[in-house]
């Protein structure tokens, strides 16, 4: 609605203000607006009433008419007419026809005035006629001009008329239509011819001012397209009016210039230069004004809405600043017809804010004014407004209320004009009622009123019959049905149609019945009802009509129809058959081209029939049916049209001669140009085909063709493009060759066409082919010749030049030459800056973008931010807003979350403060994504909850739909399935019942409901919302179609299935690796199901190769969207695939490739959880190298954008998918060398970023002895696995579901957890799954150490405290496996391997042991001498609280007892081998500091978190509060650990804390104790849960004691440390010693 209201603005204010004042009709066009008093006015002794000798009867009629006429009021102007049609009749009695002249000119004024224009043009005319017959040449001009300004007034209104059914989107052909038509094609003519005669009379009689005043009204946008032409006559009537010192018609006119600059040309500082010059005469004449004349203000006050409606799309402070001066001034010289309409404009730009409130407020003022002055037609627009409005809203009583007192308003002024004599506005006004009912019965219909909605379609077909338009009713109930259509209900639909039938059958239109047979009809039965032979009936029943009439046309238009009915029914026979009956049609009309057009499509459908035969005869007839009539130019055009169908059709061959067939009758045409181009596309049609000889010969044809012709600009021309073609075909020597070949005639050339812009576009190809050739020496050459050559580039195409940098810009980037880059980038930035600061800032923010793109987030943030710095001097604070955004934006797609919510918040700030209630919602809605993706629950959903109601006060349907959708997202990624669903089905019922939202939204949330339906069991639903989604939207039909595939395979339909996965892998491009490897993920599955395993095994390669090949980057949107499966479900399916093989083949080795994949799982576990902790890692690896491995990597994510955007496009070309993966394949092989070099330098850290998983040979081999036996464990959904390996053999068992297992676990953690835990209960807990993981494989423990690789929650269970399998019915005492055996965890079997390669290069630490303890958690501590006021809570401490309410920990609590225990360790080693802190010093600082790598072992008496939600929030918790009571960063986090500098022999954190959720896969403890032992340890000894202070003590003294004083390895004094507390402590219960496990190195 908005944008359409801003059209009516601007076509309010162009230069139309010659027209008087058209108060009532076209009030809110602007012409309430125009200025009568600047056409010329009659002399003194001219008038009416200064006649001296006027008979005293018509002296009183003629002021009695005077007075009335000046009341302005409706019965006052409706009197008057009376009054001057009196005087008329008395001055024909006494013969006076100056004054019957100057009488009729009164009449022809009010009823313009009135707005009814044909009496106005009729009165008009005659005192034409009488001033002729006068020889009165002033007057006889200035009626003419009155004339002229009736027919410009009429085409105002046309276009008003069009604009309200635009609106309404209510098109219908009417007498009202017709009666448009004939205006368009006879009024835009006639309005300038009287100009014109006008024009002449003046010139002759040389009246300067009425001259000035015409050619401003010759410039109305009605009678010139042309700026240019508007320009000139603007000009020409500035200056007569400056000789004449006319100062309103100057300020009028510097007013429209001002307009035509700023709008048209968009010359910001001429027309603001313009503009100033019309506001200071306006001011200047302000206090001299004749109280009577309200011109100048008038002026000024229309002169402002032109700089309010500059503003309206880019800055709302200046748009209502604007508006609000307009409107004081029509408030000041009580204009009530001014200031409503402008009232009405600033709640038209309150609606396009979507601020609902402000909205209203406006046109409730506006509706107010028109109903006091009696403006009906002003009243009427507004009751529109507000009824379209609150129907948008969804308050459709209100709506009704509004919409039935505009029919009612409307009825009235369609009488007053019928009472006025004036059947053309009568009719307008009639015809405006049925657009107002059919929105009526909309409302009725969402109502479930049915009888209301019949009733009122039949008040509206009532109308039409009164017209006797029998045309314009039948297209209103085609109106109606096509509503039907649009809410799917096809039977009443049809039922409307066939209503239409009946009335063109009544009235004998049997060309109309047939054509709605065919148009609609047909359509409706073949694919609303899915009749398709019904739908054939129709299109037959209206065959016979059109050739009943003869009408040959249509009649082979029809056979086309039906063949292509029969085409879609896949009956290619029969569609072969009416298609060449339509091709005998249109030859017997002599439509020879429709006929060619037909013979194509048989010659295709003969060719899918795999008749090719009949095919190229068909082709060729098409071909000879032009040629045969001699029309050689669209014979050629045929035959190229073929050949190009014979390419698309995937025959290059036959392509080939088709266009071999054309080049002879082109050299006959003399049509070179053409003929060079064909054999350019033959050139790469041989090259596509492998004849490189036969394309090579072909490219030199083409270019012969132009040599012969002596056209060196054709010939470079050529040879450019034939340098293109092989830049496509990857042929990069032989383009270089080509460009250098058409680079020397460009030289000699000067006048050769696009010289410059080819040369320039031939230089950036060359760099960037030099590039990826590996020559970057020569490519930078080409990058610095590039950027020469644009900065010569012509002035006269500043415009061209200036993109050129960009595309340089973007080149040297590209080739790894940023300074060069910048240089280009800032002179394409000064370019634009030289144009003023509303261009600089347009600059500034494309080449931030374009730096976004290219993944420098730097440079683009750079550039924004001077962006910002540009809007805040200007004071527009929107674009300080949206550059905040942009530069957010970046930040979060960088992973960097906390400066994404600093920029959003600032861009909130300013939001609120300019009051931009939507975009405020917006950044709120950005908020929350940030949260969101920070699996902030709590925040996200306050965030979104702000914004819903903001959208919901604004009426922004399709906002608060997004909005849901996202609320359901969190509480579905939650596990809240019942809650996501119960908000999902209230987004999907808002965006049912709003016509705003889209079917993309409505697609989206149906595919979420299905996902929920799918994961609760309920899979027939599911699939019908799948259905449903794919009914709304066809576009994502690869996506739902994967869908319906996993529904299918849980439902055990595994054809359906198969079915659907293909049909989606069929449908996708190369481009999208994740999503086939889902579908490749999903064929697996079903294969597996059906038994067919090897196919099943083939599947999974395919898919495990897909997403490997993926490296781990943050999420789009679009991934967002794209539910991909966790990467481990596929390594989980590819393990039971392997296992169930082994059982089948037990002597194939399939269990030792399962054990390597499990080791794969592994790894790439770790690498998705560095990519999410957005983990940067400084240790170990050469800085620059990262530097440019992250540089890569951001480029290469800004690339697969880019790649997914072009691939999405239907517009992109060949040439652009090509340079996209050219781009691509060049950053990926200098990512690769990148790569190459960490793993020759650096290759801890190439270990972990791109790690080689060991096989079984290799663990065999690399990491186990003869004492030493691994135990590695696989959780599935179906089944589990454990493989046990020792130095000879591997053994693998099938395990319980991961699901009882992780039960079993529950339920001994609890009981483990527990200290008044009896040993009946935790033996019985164990027993239980002991005999799950453990009994299978009890007779291999015998007493060796195991070594343990964990899966999901098994990472959290004690082993050592697990009872051992005893095979006896006997019931057993609690026996712990630690009796036995050493335990040692291990994160996987690989990790080992890299620790010992690790080792064998560090130098040992000096010094024994760093110990931190009992740290300053909170202000409240006793330790704290000051106390302090609460402060805002920073990033860090955001993070720690977000880990504990996730681990549900509610404070975090003094840990007195660590200092005890640190105490007792320290007294076990020489002082000078230690160093300790306690309290304020165990900070952060401390544990970061480099010095740590002087000792042996670092032990942290402290908080840990193992965070299974969010791994990235794993860490350890020091001081938090420093000695003055500030807050400080106390979180040493996954991150920071990662990057610690140690030489250390052990790690202990003897006091964390894990949390067991719904979901755990182990990756908090992994993710931890990895980044312990990457910083410099081979081992870590953690605690699972917070043991007993005391108790923690004496095992630590313990541990300690043991390893000091015996030598023992850290595993071995664990072992001995928890068997003492057993047997020699009052500790005995698991809970006390059971926590404590290593994780490393055993030896």
């Amino acid at each position: 609605m908005f944008q359409t209201s801003r059209n009516l603005i601007k076509s309010s204010i162009h230069l139309s203000l010659s027209l008087s004042v058209y108060l009532l009709l076209l009030s809110e066009l602007g012409l309430a607006e125009s200025n009568p008093k600047n056409a010329p006015r009659l002399q003194q002794s001219e008038t009416v009433s200064q006649n001296h000798q006027t008979p005293t009867a018509v002296q009183q009629l003629v002021n009695e008419a005077e007075k009335l006429t000046r009341q302005k009021t409706i019965p006052s102007q409706l009197e008057a007419i009376k009054k001057w049609s009196e005087a008329r009749l008395e001055w024909q009695k006494l013969g006076d026809q100056s004054q019957e002249a100057l009488t009729l000119l009164k009449l022809g004024e009010i009823y313009k005035n009135l707005g009814a224009t044909a009496p106005a043009l009729e009165r008009y005319n005659e005192a034409l006629s009488l001033y002729r017959e006068l020889g009165n040449r002033l007057q006889e001009a200035l009626t003419l001009s009155e004339i002229g300004n009736i027919y410009i007034a009429n085409l105002e209104q046309g276009e008003a008329e069009e604009q309200f059914r635009f609106e309404h989107e209510f098109f219908i052909d009417s007498r009202l239509s017709q009666l448009r038509l004939t205006q368009q094609h006879r009024d835009d003519k006639i309005p300038l011819e009287f100009y014109q005669q006008s024009l002449k009379i003046y010139r002759e009689i040389n009246h300067l001012s009425g001259e000035a005043s015409l050619l401003n009204a010759m410039a109305s946008r009605y009678l010139h397209d042309d700026e240019e032409d508007k320009q000139e006559l603007l000009e020409k009537s500035l200056a007569i009016y400056q000789q004449i010192g006319d100062q309103k018609g100057q300020a009028l006119v510097l007013g429209h210039l001002s307009e035509l600059y700023l709008i048209g040309y968009g010359n910001d500082q001429v027309g603001w230069d313009l503009f100033n010059q019309a506001l200071a005469l306006y001011q200047k004449n302000n206090e001299s004004l004749d109280k009577e004349d309200l011109t100048w203000r008038q002026g000024e006050a229309r002169l402002l809405s032109v700089g309010a409606y500059y503003w309206w799309s880019n800055n709302q402070q200046k748009t209502l600043e604007f508006y609000n001066q307009s409107l004081n001034i029509y408030q000041e010289i009580g204009d009530k017809q001014g200031e409503a309409l402008t009232l009405t404009r600033i709640g038209d730009y309150y609606g396009s804010l979507e601020n609902r409130e402000k909205q209203l407020e406006f046109y409730t003022q506006a509706l107010g004014i028109y109903q006091e002055i009696g403006d009906g037609v002003g009243e009427a627009n507004i009751l529109d407004r507000l009824g379209l409005m609150y129907f948008r809203l969804g308050e459709v009583e209100k709506a009704l209320e509004f919409y039935n007192q505009e029919l009612e308003t409307l009825q009235n002024v369609s009488e007053f004009y019928a009472e006025l004599g004036d059947e053309q506005q009568t009719l307008i006004f009639d015809y405006r009622q049925p657009v107002v009912l059919f929105n009526l019965a909309n409302i009725y219909s969402q109502l479930k009123d049915e009888a209301q909605e019949r009733e009122v379609y039949h008040q509206a077909r009532k109308i039409y019959q009164k017209w006797q338009d029998d045309e314009g009713e039948a297209s209103f109930l085609i109106k109606i049905a096509e509503r039907y259509g649009k809410q799917e209900n096809s039977e009443k639909m049809l039922e409307y149609f066939n209503h239409a039938l009946m009335v063109y059958r009544e009235t004998g239109n049997l060309e109309a019945e047939a054509n709605l047979l065919v148009d609609k009809i047909s359509f409706i039965y073949f694919a609303g009802l899915g009749d398709s032979e019904k739908g054939l009936n129709s299109l037959n029943e209206a065959l016979k009509i059109y050739q009943k009439i003869g009408n040959l046309e249509e009649t082979a238009n029809t056979l086309n129809q039906l063949g292509y009915f029969y085409r879609e029914l896949e009956n290619k026979e029969k569609a072969v058959e009416f298609y060449s009956k339509a091709a005998v049609a249109f030859q017997e009309m002599n439509n020879f081209s429709d006929q060619a057009y037909t013979l194509r499509i048989v010659g295709e459908l003969y060719y899918e029939l795999g008749k090719k035969e009949q095919a190229l005869e068909a082709f060729q007839q098409a071909g000879k049916v032009i040629q045969e009539k001699g029309d050689t130019e669209q014979a050629v055009k045929i035959l190229i049209q073929i050949a190009s169908d014979y390419k698309e059709l995937g025959d290059g061959k036959i392509a080939i001669k088709f266009y071999n067939k054309a080049i002879p009758i082109l050299q006959e045409l003399g049509d070179y140009q053409q003929e060079a181009a064909i054999l350019r596309t033959m050139g790469q049609l041989y090259y596509e085909l492998e004849n490189k000889n036969k394309a090579i010969e072909t490219f030199n044809r083409a270019r012969n063709v132009y040599q012969k012709k002596g056209d060196k600009s054709g010939e470079a021309w050529t040879i450019y493009e034939i340098g293109k073609t092989y830049t496509i075909l990857g042929e990069f020597q032989r383009a270089l060759d080509f460009y250098q070949q058409a680079l020397a005639i460009y030289e000699v050339e000067a006048d050769a066409s696009f010289r410059e812009e080819r040369t320039l576009d031939m230089l950036i190809r060359m760099s960037r082919i030099y590039a990826y050739l590996g020559d970057s020496e020569t490519a930078l050459e080409y990058c610095k010749k590039s950027l020469t050559n644009a900065q010569n580039f012509p002035q006269s195409k500043i415009v061209r030049r200036s993109e050129m940098f960009r595309e340089i810009g973007k080149l040297c980037y590209q080739i790894g030459e940023p300074e060069k880059a910048l240089e280009s980038f800032s002179q394409y930035g000064t370019i634009y800056q030289k144009l003023g600061p509303d261009r600089e800032v347009v600059g500034l923010i494309r080449i931030g973008e374009d730096y976004a793109k290219l993944g420098e987030s730097k440079q683009a943030i750079e550039f924004f931010n001077r962006a910002r710095i540009v809007y805040q001097k200007s004071g527009f604070s929107e674009g300080e807003a949206d550059t905040l955004i942009s530069i957010a934006r970046i930040y979060y797609y960088s992973g960097n979350y906390q400066q994404a919510l600093e920029f959003f918040n600032q861009g909130l700030r300013v939001a609120q403060t300019i009051n931009n209630r939507s975009k405020e919602a917006s950044i709120l809605t950005e908020i929350g994504d940030s949260y969101s993706q920070l699996k902030d629950e709590e925040k996200a959903l306050e965030f979104y909850n702000r914004a819903k109601k903001i959208y919901q006060e604004l009426g922004n349907y399709r906002k608060q739909t997004d909005i849901l959708n996202k609320i359901g997202e969190v509480y579905q990624q939650f596990g809240n399935l019942e809650k996501a669903l119960e908000i999902y089905q209230q987004a999907l019922k808002i965006s049912q019942e709003n016509d705003t939202s889209s079917a993309y939204d409505s697609s989206f949330i149906s595919i979420n409901i299905a996902r929920i339906y799918s994961e609760l069991g309920e899979f027939d639903k599911a699939l019908n919302f799948l259905q449903q989604a794919l009914d709304y939207n066809q576009e994502r039909s690869s996506f739902l179609y994967r869908e319906m595939g996993k529904v299918y395979s849980k439902l055990g339909e595994l054809e359906k299935a198969l079915q659907f996965f293909n049909k989606s892998l069929n449908l996708q491009r190369d481009n999208y690796p994740e999503a086939q490897a889902e579908n490749r993920l999903g064929l697996a599955v079903v294969e597996q199901q059906k038994g067919n395993l090897e196919e099943a095994l083939s599947q999974i390669k395919i898919a495990i190769y897909l997403i490997e090949e993926v490296r781990e980057k943050k999420n789009s949107p679009e991934e967002r969207l794209a539910f991909f499966a966790s990467k481990q479900d596929y390594y989980e399916f590819y393990i039971d695939l392997l296992m169930e093989l082994h059982q089948q083949n037990p002597s194939q080795g399939y269990d030792a490739e399962a054990l390597n994949i499990s080791e794969r799982s592994k790894a790439r576990s770790l690498l998705e959880l560095l990519a999410e902790a957005n983990t940067d890692i400084r240790k170990g690896v050469d800085p620059q190298l990262v530097i440019q491995e992250r540089s890569l990597q951001q480029q290469l994510d800004a690339v697969e954008q880019r790649r997914v955007e072009v691939y999405q496009s239907e517009n992109d070309s060949v040439e652009e998918k090509t340079a996209i993966e050219q781009e691509r394949q060049y950053l990926l092989d200098k990512y690769e060398e990148v790569q190459t070099k960490i793993r020759e330098t650096s290759p801890s850290y190439a270990a972990l970023t791109q790690p080689q998983p060991l096989t079984l040979e290799e663990i065999q081999q690399q990491i186990l002895d003869d004492d030493t036996l691994l135990l590695q464990y696989a959780l599935g959904e179906k089944r589990s696995f454990l493989w046990a390996v020792n130095k000879n053999n591997i053994t693998s068992y099938e395990l319980p579901p991961k699901a009882l297992i992780e039960q079993a676990v529950r339920e001994f953690y609890t009981r483990a957890v527990n200290r008044r835990s009896t040993s009946d209960k935790i033996s019985k807990a164990s027993e239980s799954l002991s005999e799950m993981i453990l009994a299978p494989v009890a007779s291999q423990l015998k007493n060796k150490r195991l070594v343990i690789v964990s899966d999901g929650i098994l990472h959290y269970l004690p082993f050592s405290a697990l009872s051992v399998p005893i095979n006896s019915s006997e019931k057993q005492d609690y026996f712990p496996l630690v009796f036995n055996h050493e335990i040692v965890n291990l994160p996987s079997a690989s990790t080992l391997s890299i620790l010992r390669q690790d080792a064998e290069k560090r130098e040992p630490a000096p010094k024994s042991i760093a110990i931190f303890a009992d740290p300053v958690f909170s202000s409240d501590d006793s330790r704290l001498q000051t106390p302090t006021s609460p402060q805002s809570e920073t990033w860090e401490q955001y993070n720690l609280s977000r880990s504990a309410r996730q681990l549900d920990i509610g404070v975090w609590e003094r840990l007195p007892g660590t200092r005890t225990e640190a105490e007792a360790i320290l007294a076990l080693v020489p002082e000078s081998e230690t160093i300790y802190t306690f309290d304020f010093a165990t900070n952060r600082a401390i544990a970061t500091d480099p010095q740590l790598n002087q000792y042996k072992i670092i032990h942290f008496a402290t908080h840990g978190l193992f965070n299974s939600v969010n791994p990235e929030l794993s860490g350890i918790v020091l001081s938090m509060i420093d000695p003055q009571g500030n807050p400080i960063n106390g979180f040493l986090r996954l991150h920071d650990i990662f990057n610690l500098d140690l030489s250390a022999d052990l790690v202990v954190l003897s006091a964390c804390k894990t949390g067991l959720g719904k979901q755990v896969r182990g990756e908090g403890l992994v993710g931890l104790t990895r980044g312990f032992m990457y910083a410099g340890t081979p081992r870590v000894l953690v605690s699972l849960w917070d043991v007993d202070d005391a108790a923690t003590a004496e095992f630590m003294t313990r541990f300690y004691r043991i390893k000091f004083k015996e030598n023992l390895s850290p595993t071995q004094a664990l072992r001995r440390a928890q068997l003492e507390m057993q047997t020699d402590t009052e500790w005995k219960s698991p809970y006390y010693w059971a926590a404590f496990t290593l994780q490393g190195e055993w030896r």
